[in-house]
C-alpha cells in the first residue's frame, strides 16, 4: 500500500496547507519532519481529523498515514476521517494526479473497511463508490 503512494511528490513545507493559520501552521509544522509511514501516533492522533485542512499534493503525500492506522483499527476516527475525506470532492485533485494504482488502493481499502461496516459505514462506503466508480 505505501509503495503504490511512493511516486506521490513530498510538498514543501509551505505547501502542506493552502492557507496560514494558527491550525494549519500546526498541522504543517506537525507533519513537515516526517514521511507518511513514520508520522508519529502523538502526531496523528493530535490531527486524526484534520485531512480537509491538508492542500491536494499533501493528502495525497501523507494519506498512507491515515490508511494503515485506519487499517490498524477499523473502527477508529481515523476510518471516520477518511471516509468523511472521501466523501467529498474537497481537495482530491493534485498537480501530480492520482496514479489507477493509488486509486485501487483506495478501493480496496473500501472493501477491507465495509467487511466489518456498521450501517452508517456502509452507506458513506456506498456514496463513496458511486462517486469514485470511474476511479476505483
Amino acid at each position: 500500500m505505501i509503495a503504490a503512494f511512493r511516486q506521490a511528490p513530498r510538498p514543501a513545507l509551505d505547501e502542506i496547507t493552502p492557507h496560514a493559520c494558527d491550525e494549519c501552521d500546526e498541522l504543517r509544522d506537525a507533519l513537515h519532519p516526517h514521511e507518511p509511514a513514520s508520522v508519529p501516533d502523538a502526531v496523528l492522533d493530535r490531527h486524526r481529523w484534520d485531512l480537509p485542512l491538508l492542500s491536494d499534493e499533501s493528502k495525497q503525500y501523507y494519506l498512507p498515514a491515515w490508511l494503515l492506522r485506519s487499517i490498524d483499527a477499523p473502527r477508529s476516527d481515523y476510518t471516520e476521517a477518511l471516509l468523511f475525506a472521501l466523501d467529498s470532492d474537497h481537495r482530491w485533485s493534485p498537480k501530480t494526479p492520482y496514479t489507477a494504482r493509488q486509486w485501487r488502493v483506495l478501493g480496496s481499502y473500501l472493501a477491507y473497511i465495509e467487511s466489518d461496516a456498521d450501517e452508517a459505514m456502509g452507506d458513506a462506503i456506498g456514496r463513496i463508490r458511486a462517486r469514485l466508480a470511474d476511479r476505483i
